[in-house]
């Protein structure tokens, strides 16, 4: 009787396990128990283009959609992830489900344009600090209105690069008196300026030793026998050349 009374203990023991662990499948995968209540997105304006825009990829396009209704267990995050990374102005995603209040939480951060130039093609394209070209949601392009136009040459990362370095490093007044900027294949920067009359044309050489440089200009300008200038080369900062 011992030996049957451990085997049913065992047997009791083993029924139990089963249910419960069939029973918490159950209740995390096809129940009501937990399920999505809300949808939360958070690093863009609640009924702002790039909202629209983000929520409508986790919601409503692409490969497993995120709704209210679903279960939580059961949903593919990594996969609205990668549907995320896929537009362009967006710099990072992070999504999260929370057990206990059935949310989904959405975090994005957007990539911050500092330029915006014309491609090949001539779509108007933005890029970051890191010269990362993006565009902004259709409805969403006043923000960039105010951007400096810049003309890239030869349209590769490295140029984008050179010409988003240079222009994050501009001081406003010399940002705002641009009236167009040229970056070549060798990334060489050449800009036309208001801050003389008709224009002047400023070389800045390669994107490089720019405080410098914008320290050698602001003293260029200001010297009286310099007012009626058309030129200024501070490719060689040591050695400035106006005309």
């Amino acid at each position: 009787m011992p030996k049957l009374s451990n085997r049913f203990r065992r047997l009791v023991t083993t029924l139990v396990s089963f249910i419960l662990v069939a029973g918490s499948a159950y209740g995390l995968g096809w129940s009501n128990l937990l399920i999505v209540k809300k949808i939360s997105y958070v690093g863009v304006a609640p009924g702002s283009p790039q909202a629209l825009q983000i929520s409508a990829a986790v919601e409503r396009t692409g490969l497993n959609p995120i709704k209210v209704g679903d279960q939580l267990a059961r949903l593919n995050l990594a996969g609205t992830s990668h549907k995320l990374s896929a537009i362009s102005w967006i710099k990072d995603e992070q999504l999260n489900r929370n057990w206990l209040h059935g949310t989904i939480t959405v975090k994005v951060s957007a990539r911050i344009p500092v330029a915006k130039f014309v491609d090949n093609a001539g779509s108007t394209k933005l890029i970051d600090s890191e010269g990362i070209e993006f565009t902004l949601p259709s409805g969403d392009q006043g923000s960039a209105a105010n951007l400096p136009n810049i003309s890239l040459n030869y349209s590769n990362t490295q140029t984008r690069r050179s010409a988003a370095h240079f222009v994050a490093a501009m001081p406003a007044m010399i940002l705002e008196s641009m009236t167009s900027l040229v970056v070549s294949d060798a990334q060489v920067v050449s800009m036309t300026s208001g801050l003389r009359k008709p224009s002047l044309l400023i070389q800045w050489g390669e994107v490089r030793d720019l405080p410098n440089k914008i320290e050698v200009l602001g003293r260029l300008l200001s010297a009286p026998e310099n007012k009626k200038i058309s030129m200024v080369d501070i490719s060689e900062v040591a050695a400035p050349v106006v005309k």
